[in-house]
């Protein structure tokens, strides 16, 4: 219902923390944008800010974010109250957003504020309508998208990734509009991000996009019939065909034989038989090693 009455204006946003729990880590940068109806953005946010903590060297590697950056930045609760006025009531998008949400709520808790916003991800959105990709990293899916990044574009900080987050989302918006119908809602949108993969697979059959499956984000689209699937490489959990096994072998493993040479020997080359040599071994009447036979002569005779 909320969904249904707000209209399809969004506020994309990303958090870079100092970790990934929310309880123990806290955020060094915020980024947001409001998105309208026609995939436009109206108003920006970003923010440093100063965690109380040491940044780590991964994430200084990670971010490009230091802790001289940091130095007389406000702090997170300073930052929350500005951003809970720039959000307002809208939904939020993130990707990933179980991430974003977490770090939210956990900050604006902090804050002694509310963050009663309900998200919409496009992780799980891609994952339904993007069919056939090797990997839906943000990364992946920006070149996947063919984001136009300029010069002073870096990855992993907090605006620069939600420019990539909203043309994903308009890109994801596009495809939706075409396939299921052209006046969708982001209750609509909701409901597919929620979907069954396998149920999506049936909707959404091939990567939609004028790539046709030959970036290299989609090698193969799913639904193209001229795909060899005999020359497919075997699945990784795919189980092995047994070896199809000599002449020998298969009279040895009648009689309870070795054969000599089972794992170099071909089909049409008949092999030697070797007795199994194991002093505990139960033999049939037609397995008696060789060097036994002389014993028994000798016992009779007796």
């Amino acid at each position: 219902i909320f969904f249904r009455v707000c209209g399809m204006e969004v506020v994309v946003i990303d958090f870079e923390t100092t970790g990934l729990s929310s309880d123990r880590h806290r955020i060094i940068e915020v980024g947001a944008a409001v998105v309208d109806a026609q995939g436009r953005i109206t108003g920006t946010f970003q923010e440093l800010c100063s965690p109380g903590m040491a940044v780590s060297k991964f994430i200084t590697s990670f971010t490009g974010i230091s802790n001289e950056m940091l130095d007389g930045k406000p702090p997170p609760e300073e930052v929350m109250e500005r951003l809970h006025a720039f959000i307002g009531a809208r939904p939020l998008v993130a990707h990933n957003a179980s991430f974003d949400a977490q770090f939210l709520r956990a900050e604006m808790r902090r804050a002694g504020k509310a963050a009663p916003n309900p998200f919409l991800c496009t992780l799980l959105l891609a994952r339904r309508v993007l069919q056939g990709l090797r990997s839906f990293k943000l990364s992946a899916l920006k070149q996947h998208i063919r984001f136009q990044a300029d010069s002073n574009h870096r990855d992993h900080r907090a605006l620069d990734d939600v420019l990539v987050t909203v043309q994903l989302w308009n890109h994801l918006n596009s495809i939706i509009r075409s396939t299921v119908s052209p006046k969708i809602n982001l209750s609509t949108i909701q409901g597919i991000s929620k979907m069954p993969r396998k149920k999506a697979a049936l909707v959404f059959t091939r990567c939609p996009c004028t790539c046709t499956g030959a970036c290299a984000c989609s090698p193969i689209p799913i639904a193209d019939a001229s795909v060899d699937k005999e020359n497919l490489p075997p699945a990784k959990n795919a189980k092995a065909r047994p070896k199809k096994r000599c002449r020998a072998a298969e009279a040895a493993a009648k009689e309870k034989i070795h054969c000599a040479d089972d794992k170099r020997c071909s089909v049409d080359r008949g092999e030697e038989l070797r007795p199994i040599k194991r002093s505990r071994t139960i033999l049939g009447p037609r397995a008696v090693q060789p060097q036994i036979q002389p014993m028994l002569e000798r016992f009779n005779t007796l």
